[in-house]
């Protein structure tokens, strides 16, 4: 199911299991913003987004969920950056939104740019088994994005 439906649910995907490591992969897209549980327990639940990244394991084409809060910040002084705001620049796309950030900021317009600029970019990044003692449960996530490939 494509991820392109604007309804601010979270789009279901197939819950998969890689040994956790590092992977080289193609990013498919990313969704409009959903609700979904913060992973700071005290703030209930938060805008997010969910971006698939399609790769092989042992021959078998995957695609794998990375899941980031809707929220573009960098805090200078303690050197923190959102998800979102990171994976932007290691995309090479931070300047771009800093210079388009009014247009940008309307949620739908931001999927469909992102979208346009990434779609088959190629990426290296780091798997997590998330939900790793309830086996029905578990599944791998995307840890974090190391560096676009060339």
């Amino acid at each position: 199911m494509p991820l392109s439906n604007l309804s601010g649910e979270q789009p279901s995907f197939e819950r998969v299991i890689v040994p956790d490591d590092s992977y080289e992969g193609f990013i498919k897209e990313i969704s409009p913003p959903f609700e979904g549980k913060s992973f700071d327990p005290t703030k209930g639940t938060v805008k997010k987004r969910r971006m698939d990244i399609k790769f092989k394991v042992d021959g078998e084409e995957k695609v794998i969920p990375y899941f980031v809060t809707n929220k573009i910040t960098k805090e200078f002084e303690k050197g923190s950056a959102s998800k979102l705001y990171t994976l932007l620049e290691k995309l090479g796309l931070i300047v771009e939104y800093i210079d388009n950030e009014e247009h940008l900021s309307n949620d739908d317009t931001f999927t469909v740019w992102f979208n346009e600029k990434t779609k088959n970019r190629k990426v290296k990044f780091s798997t997590r088994t998330s939900n790793k003692d309830e086996l029905e449960k578990k599944y791998s996530v995307i840890d974090k994005i190391i560096k676009t490939v060339e």
